[in-house]
């Protein structure tokens, strides 16, 4: 079952990147902020922001929460990524799968855009 998975998200990335422009570049304005604002602000918002984890912004985004510090590393694969792994993992290394009112949870093309913006430097754009 797991090995399905990880084919359909390989084939998924791999459909996803012959889509994107050419070189993948995924925009933090337009691609990622508005996955936040659809399914993760109404928790991590800017007024008591659950976890102390503020998704509003690029800058809160990078800042991470009080409990574990940045949610995003660029320097490392997106796999090891907090943020990947609380929206892609069935149950990650701790807490719930995000969003935490789901299913529904992110889609496989909102799921890609994160991995693809991470594996891209997790640039500000």
């Amino acid at each position: 079952m797991i090995k399905k998975i990880q084919i359909s998200l390989l084939l998924t990335i791999f459909l996803f990147s012959c889509n994107k422009n050419s070189n993948n570049e995924i925009s933090y304005a337009f691609d990622i902020q508005p996955i936040f604002n659809s399914n993760c602000i109404h928790c991590h918002g800017n007024f008591e922001p659950s976890a102390d984890l503020c998704l509003t912004n690029y800058d809160s985004l990078m800042t991470g929460d009080s409990y574990n510090g940045p949610v995003i590393n660029p320097e490392v694969k997106p796999k090891y990524n907090i943020l990947f792994q609380k929206v892609n993992l069935p149950q990650p290394p701790f807490g719930a799968r995000m969003p935490l009112d789901g299913p529904p949870y992110l889609n496989n093309q909102e799921i890609n855009y994160i991995w693809l913006w991470i594996k891209n430097g997790a640039k500000d754009n």
